[in-house]
């Protein structure tokens, strides 16, 4: 799940003001399922502070960009708590995993969060022009990381069936063990693309049964009056 277009951000942050970017997914997240979530910063070469607290906040309806203090105590989804981006030079990638609790969210806020007063800040001292953490983000990326499928069987035994190549997500990828038509079996799905997560399917068999019929009274040599029943008693 990309976002729409990749562009180039400015995001301003210090004590008293945290900056906020307003986004939009291509569809909304599934709750359970696992999504890895990306972006690209760099620290601008004017600035002359670093800081460690980048996160994401989800919605399932578009809520107000938050600024100064509501940014600040606003509780992330995700949040990035590594060491202080303070390379000027390179692009740094970062990645986090989500999975989230409940289904249609699909519009987020991005920025610096600092619900709990931890943020750490790391003054340069290299005389930059600007005394504040200035950043620059792009490439963001929400990724489902688990393909889906929908589920097939139950099948009778000896029934022939086929397993779906491709996911609901058109995700492409290979099945094992091979399948196997005579008795209940999990199958694992593995995507080609290898940063994504293998998934299972376990597709149920019903074993044949063996008609049960009761016995027929005793005839006598010859008599054909008697006659057998189409439906056993089972």
């Amino acid at each position: 799940l990309f976002l729409p277009k990749k562009s180039l951000f400015y995001i301003f942050q210090n004590n008293n003001l945290f900056e906020s970017i307003l986004g939009t997914l291509s569809t909304p997240l599934i709750s359970g399922l696992k999504y890895k979530v990306s972006f690209y910063i760099v620290l601008r070469e004017s600035a002359q502070f670093a800081h460690n607290q980048f996160g994401f906040k989800f919605f399932d309806a578009i809520p107000s960009t938050p600024t100064g203090q509501d940014a600040q105590n606003m509780v992330p989804d995700l949040l990035y708590t590594g060491s202080p981006i303070v390379d000027k030079t390179n692009w740094t990638k970062i990645e986090m995993e989500f999975i989230p609790t409940q289904n249609g969210l699909q519009y987020f806020v991005f920025g610096g969060f600092n619900p709990n007063n931890t943020i750490e800040f790391i003054d340069l001292n290299d005389g930059s022009e600007y005394p504040n953490a200035w950043y620059l983000f792009d490439d963001f990326s929400v990724v489902l990381m688990q393909p889906t499928f929908n589920q097939i069987g139950p099948f009778c035994e000896d029934t022939d069936f086929s397993l779906p190549t491709v996911s609901v997500e058109g995700i492409s990828g290979t099945w094992l063990p091979a399948i196997n038509n005579q008795q209940t079996t999990t199958y694992t799905f593995t995507p080609n693309d290898t940063e994504l997560q293998p998934t299972q399917m376990t597709v149920e068999i019903l074993p044949k049964q063996i008609a049960v019929f009761n016995n027929l009274n005793a005839v006598c040599y010859g008599d054909t009056a008697f006659q057998l029943p189409t439906i056993s008693s089972n």
